[in-house]
């Protein structure tokens, strides 16, 4: 492997762990505030009848309750237009409610005609399907459900090995760089050779210090 893909993979692999990070402290952010109050985000896409096509109005929805990250997808089709409900949800938008705390909702709800399959629903784990057909109506949903602590402790993996794989060698090019040593950060512009401070020998201007001693 060349050394120019090492660096590229080393870069990706920073890149995702500081992705990973965030997620992490998200999620212990949203852990913490589960005491006080349960977050709902909402992102809505709606699109009115035209050209034969049905009324359709699509839904995103995040859900934090009860130290439980909730994720649903749900599409539902109306082929006839009705025109006070799309009056008031045609437009794409964004919303979020917040509910009392250690409020949770369940992965399904009963409803007429409504066929509902839960696949798993324990320790805070929960997958879930909806579906609904009826005559000028159809509607589907999604539910996944995932404790907060799992992803908090999922999400702190990537970091953790960068930090225990990459950080130093991060480091140690940097101070080779600046014309420090590599092994204890010392000045070495007016020792290049030996270390004065660790005694660490550099074998020349490219390669890695060497411990003697």
């Amino acid at each position: 492997m060349s050394k120019r893909s090492i660096i590229l993979g080393r870069t990706a692999f920073t890149i995702f762990a500081l992705f990973s990070l965030v997620i992490s402290v998200t999620a212990l952010g949203m852990w913490l505030r589960r005491v006080n109050l349960s977050d709902q985000y909402l992102w809505v896409s709606s699109r009115g009848p035209a050209d034969g096509r049905p009324a359709t109005m699509r839904g995103w929805e995040l859900r934090f309750e009860a130290g439980v990250v909730r994720f649903e997808r749900t599409v539902q089709e109306i082929d006839q237009p009705e025109v006070d409900f799309w009056n008031s949800e045609r437009n794409n938008r964004f919303k979020h409610d917040a509910d009392a705390p250690g409020f949770r909702r369940p992965l399904t709800w009963p409803a007429s005609g409504m066929t509902s399959r839960v696949y798993v629903d324990g320790h805070g784990i929960g997958l879930a399907t909806m579906s609904r057909s009826i005559p000028l109506s159809r509607f589907r949903s999604f539910v996944v459900a995932l404790p907060l602590w799992l992803i908090i402790a999922l999400f702190a993996i990537p970091p953790l090995i960068w930090e225990i794989r990459y950080r130093r060698w991060i480091l140690r090019r940097f101070r080779k760089g600046a014309g420090l040593c590599a092994n204890c950060g010392y000045d070495m512009r007016a020792t290049p050779v030996r270390c004065p401070e660790c005694g660490a020998i550099r074998r020349n201007v490219t390669n890695s210090i060497e411990i003697v001693g």
